[in-house]
C-alpha cells in the first residue's frame, strides 16, 4: 500500500489523502519511490476549483462538452445520459504531473533507468503526489547527481517552459515580453536569459515582479500600469518587443491583445499558458504577427507510441523531444544556469498534503503559491540494492495486463467443444471486477449491481486509486493492482474483464486456470496467436463459463425481430436471410487507444458479425472486404456469406459528420427475406413488414441490451447452457480475422 492525495471527484470538492495499493508494472517503464513532488499553483489550482464549481458553472465553463451531451441525450435518453455522465464524473482525479525519486522496479533495457537510480518524472497520468508511481520510459529521465529530488521534481513545468522558448527561437540580444510570472513565467525569464536574450517580466504581482528581477529579468513591469507599451518601447529604443512569450493563465483575452501591442512588426508572440484567445485582428494584421501555440512538453506530446509505447524519433529529424526538454533542463540546474529553489515557496510532508492544497486555494494566502513541494521521505526507504536491474517480481509479473503469457502456435485450430458447462450450484455467486474504467463503471457495474445475491470480492485495476475507489463505494471486500490475489481467492466465482484489448487473451487463460466463470469485454483475442491460445484453455477447463459482451444480440428490439422472423417460417426461417447492417460509426483521432492491437475492426466491428452470426443461426464461410479513406479511419464495406446460404454485409463509416448522424440515427439493420422486411434502427424503433402486414415497436429510450447480456450470462452459470457458445466466440473472432486478410488482399477469403 502506499499514501496518495486525490479529488475525490468532479462531482465533489474534497481532496483525500489515503493508503491506496501500489501502482503495477506495465508496458516498458518503471516504479518510482517518490522523494519529491511539485504541487504547480495554476493547473492544480484549476483542477480543485473546477470540481469546487456547482454543475451549471462546470457546463458553462466547457460548452463544447455541452453539445456532446445532448447529442447522447436524444440518442440514448434523458435519464440514461445523465446516469452515465455521473459515473464518468464521479472518478477520483489523482493530482500532480511532476516528481523525481528512486527507480524501485524497471521494465525497460535502459541501464540509466535501472532500480536504484535517481530520476524525475513527468505527466498528469503518471508523476502523480503518491508515495509510488507507474513512469512509462518516455517520461522519466537521469537526475543528474548534483541536481536534488527537489529540484528535479520541476522538470515538468521546466520543459513546458523550455519548448516554448525553443518554439520562440531566440536570437542573442533579442528581447523576449513575457506576459505572466507564475511559475512557468518564472521559469521562462531565466530560459530566455540563458538563451542570451533580454527578458521583460509583466505581471500584476509585485512580489512575482520582484522574483523576476532576482532571476535574471533586465526589467520588470506591472500589468497595472497604463504606460506599458510606451514603456517597452522606450526599452527596446522603439523597435518594440522581438518576441513574446504568453505565460498567464486566465479566461481574459488581456494578454493577448497586450501581447499585440508590445511586439515588433513581423514578430513572434507564442503561446504557453491556457489563456483567450480572441486575436484582435487590425493588430496582428498590421504587424504581420506570427502566433504560436506551445504544446506542452515539447515533440512527442500526447503521441501514445512515444509516451506509452517507449518510441523515439530520430534525432536527426527531431533533435528536441519532450524526453531531451526535461534532461536539458535538468542539466541546467545542474551547470547552476537556472535556479528552481528561489520557487519553492512552501514545503509539506505528504501526510500533510491536505494543508498544502488548502493554502494552494486560500485566496488570503501571502505571497500567492507558485511553487509547493511534497516530501516523501517519512514514508519511503531508499532501495537496498542500488543499480540492480530486478524486474521480476511476482507482483510485477502478475499485475501486468499483457497477453505475453497466452499466444501460442501460429493459427487458430478449430476445436469442439461440449455445448454446456457445469451447472453452478451455488445460491449467492462471488463477484470480481479486472479492469475499473467508465464503461465498466458506468455500463458493465450497474448490469452486474441488477442481480439478485451477489457476494461482492475484489476490484482489480492497474492503478490502485481507482481500485480502491469502486471497492470503497460499491462494497468490495478487497482491492489490488495484481490479479495474483483475485485467483487465490476462493470466494471469487465469476470475474469481469473490461481492460485494454490486448489484455484479454491472458486474463482469460489465467481466469480460466484459476477455475473462475468470465465475462470479457470484445475483443477475445487480437490475433490468431491469441484465439488458439483462447482454444486450448477452452479445451483445457470445459466446466468454466465464459462470455464475451455482444450484447446487441440481447437487445429487447433484436429480440422482438427475431421473433418476427420466426413466425413468418417457422419451418426454415433463416436459410434466405439478407442482412444490412450499417454503422455511422464517426472517426476518432489518430492518437486514441482503440486502433492499437487490431483497430477498430477487431475491436467493435466483432459486434456487428456477432449480431449477423446470431440472426441468421449459421457460421461464416467467406468474407470479402474493402476499405476507403485514409487509415487508421476507413470506410469499410463487408460481405459475409454463411454456411446456411444466409448472407450479411456491413457498411462500418468512420466519414460522416456526427452531428448529421443524429437525424438518421447510429446504427441500422434491415433484415429482408421473402414476404419479409425488417428494419432496426438505433436499437429504438423496430419496423416489421409480413407479407404486407406493417407492425411499428419503439422504445422510449435506445436500449442496446447491456442488462440483458448480464442477466443471460448468469443464467447460463446457473444452468450449465451458456447464453453463447464458445464455438460461436470462436467463430466471430475469426471473421475479424478474415476480414483482416480481405483487405489486405484485395479478394474474398475462406473461414474454415
Amino acid at each position: 500500500m502506499m499514501w496518495q492525495i486525490y479529488q475525490e471527484s468532479y462531482l465533489s470538492s474534497s481532496l483525500r489523502l489515503e493508503e491506496v495499493p501500489e501502482p503495477s508494472l506495465q508496458g516498458e517503464g518503471i516504479l518510482v519511490q517518490n522523494q519529491s513532488s511539485l504541487i504547480s499553483a495554476g493547473t492544480e489550482r484549476a483542477i480543485v476549483s473546477f470540481a469546487r464549481k456547482g454543475l451549471i458553472s462546470k457546463i458553462r465553463s466547457q460548452p463544447e462538452r455541452l453539445q456532446l451531451l445532448l447529442s447522447k441525450m436524444k440518442r440514448n435518453g434523458i435519464i440514461s445520459t445523465i446516469q452515465q455522465a455521473k459515473k464518468k464524473l464521479s472518478s477520483p482525479i489523482p493530482l500532480g504531473y511532476s516528481s523525481a525519486g528512486f527507480v524501485t522496479e524497471n521494465n525497460t533495457t535502459d541501464s540509466n533507468l535501472g532500480k536504484g537510480c535517481r530520476v524525475a518524472c513527468a505527466g498528469a497520468k503518471y508523476a502523480n503526489h503518491a508515495s509510488v508511481v507507474y513512469i512509462p520510459k518516455n517520461l522519466s529521465v537521469p537526475l543528474p547527481d548534483a541536481v536534488s529530488f527537489t529540484e528535479g521534481s520541476f522538470v515538468a513545468p521546466g520543459a513546458i517552459a523550455m519548448h516554448g522558448v525553443r518554439l520562440a527561437k531566440i536570437g542573442l540580444g533579442e528581447t523576449v515580453v513575457v506576459i505572466g510570472l507564475g511559475l512557468i513565467g518564472q521559469l521562462t525569464v531565466q530560459l530566455v536569459t540563458a538563451q542570451g536574450g533580454q527578458a521583460i517580466g509583466i505581471d500584476f504581482d509585485p512580489y512575482r515582479l520582484d522574483l523576476a528581477k532576482t532571476l535574471g529579468a533586465s526589467h520588470v513591469l506591472s500589468r497595472s500600469d497604463d504606460r506599458i507599451v510606451e514603456t517597452v518601447s522606450q526599452l527596446t529604443r522603439g523597435l518594440m518587443a522581438d518576441h513574446v512569450i504568453i505565460a498567464a493563465a486566465t479566461q481574459s483575452n488581456d494578454p493577448v491583445m497586450l501581447a499585440g501591442e508590445l511586439c515588433k512588426d513581423k514578430g513572434q508572440v507564442v503561446v504557453l499558458g491556457d489563456v483567450k484567445m480572441n486575436i484582435p485582428r487590425s493588430v496582428y494584421y498590421k504587424k504581420e504577427l506570427a502566433v504560436v501555440v506551445s504544446r506542452s512538453y515539447g515533440p512527442g506530446r500526447y503521441d501514445s507510441s512515444f509516451e506509452e509505447g517507449g518510441q523515439n524519433y530520430p534525432p536527426s529529424y527531431v533533435r528536441w523531444t519532450q524526453r531531451d526538454n526535461m534532461q536539458c533542463f535538468l542539466d541546467l540546474i545542474a551547470q547552476k544556469k537556472i535556479s528552481v529553489m528561489p520557487l519553492v515557496q512552501y514545503q509539506f510532508d505528504i501526510l500533510d498534503a491536505v494543508k498544502a492544497f488548502d493554502l494552494l486555494t486560500d485566496p488570503t494566502a501571502s505571497p500567492q503559491p507558485m511553487g509547493i513541494v511534497l516530501n516523501y521521505t517519512a514514508v519511503s526507504d531508499r532501495p537496498s540494492v542500488a543499480g540492480a536491474d530486478d524486474s521480476s517480481s511476482s507482483q510485477s509479473k502478475s499485475s501486468q495486463f499483457t497477453s505475453a503469457q497466452a499466444t501460442a502456435g501460429s493459427k487458430p485450430e478449430s476445436a469442439a467443444f461440449s455445448a454446456n458447462a457445469s451447472p453452478s450450484n451455488k445460491d449467492t455467486l462471488g463477484i470480481s471486477l479486472i479492469g475499473a474504467g467508465n464503461f465498466m463503471k458506468a455500463v458493465l457495474l450497474p448490469a452486474i449491481q441488477s442481480q439478485p445475491k451477489m457476494n461482492w470480492r475484489g476490484v482489480i485495476n492497474q492503478t490502485g486509486l481507482s481500485a480502491k475507489s469502486i471497492a470503497q463505494k460499491e462494497g468490495f471486500a478487497f482491492c489490488s493492482t495484481s490479479t495474483k490475489e483475485l485467483w487465490a481467492d476462493t470466494e471469487t466465482d465469476v470475474v469481469f474483464i473490461a481492460t485494454p484489448h490486448d489484455s484479454h487473451t491472458a486474463l482469460v487463460v489465467e481466469a480460466l486456470s484459476a477455475g473462475k466463470h468470465i465475462f470479457v469485454e470484445k475483443p477475445l483475442a487480437t490475433s490468431p496467436e491469441e484465439l488458439a491460445a483462447c482454444i486450448k484453455a477452452f479445451a483445457a477447463n470445459p466446466e468454466q463459463s465464459v462470455m464475451v459482451g455482444f450484447n446487441r444480440r440481447f437487445a429487447p428490439l433484436s429480440v422482438a425481430l427475431k421473433t418476427e422472423l420466426a413466425k413468418y417460417n417457422s419451418a426454415s426461417p433463416h436459410k434466405s436471410i439478407a442482412i444490412h447492417y450499417r454503422v455511422f460509426a464517426g472517426a476518432i483521432p489518430a492518437e486514441n487507444w482503440v486502433h492499437a492491437h487490431g483497430g477498430r475492426l477487431i475491436g467493435e466491428v466483432c459486434h456487428f458479425v456477432d449480431w449477423c452470426h446470431w440472426c441468421c443461426e449459421s457460421v461464416p464461410v467467406s468474407v470479402f472486404a474493402s476499405g476507403s479513406g485514409e487509415l487508421p479511419n476507413q470506410d469499410l464495406q463487408i460481405v459475409i456469406r454463411f454456411a446456411n446460404g444466409a448472407t450479411a454485409s456491413i457498411a462500418y463509416l468512420t466519414q460522416p459528420d456526427m452531428q448529421s448522424v443524429n437525424h438518421f440515427g447510429k446504427e441500422s439493420i434491415a433484415v429482408t427475406a421473402p414476404g419479409f422486411i425488417a428494419e432496426l434502427n438505433d436499437f429504438k424503433q423496430l419496423t416489421t413488414v409480413v407479407n404486407g402486414k406493417k407492425q411499428v415497436i419503439k422504445n422510449q429510450k435506445q436500449d442496446k441490451g447491456h442488462l440483458q447480456e448480464v442477466s443471460a450470462f448468469f443464467e447460463g452459470i446457473k444452468t450449465g447452457k451458456p447464453a453463447i457458445e464458445k464455438g460461436s466466440l470462436i467463430s466471430v473472432t475469426q471473421t475479424g480475422f478474415a476480414i483482416q486478410e480481405s483487405l489486405t488482399s484485395g479478394r474474398a477469403v475462406m473461414i474454415s
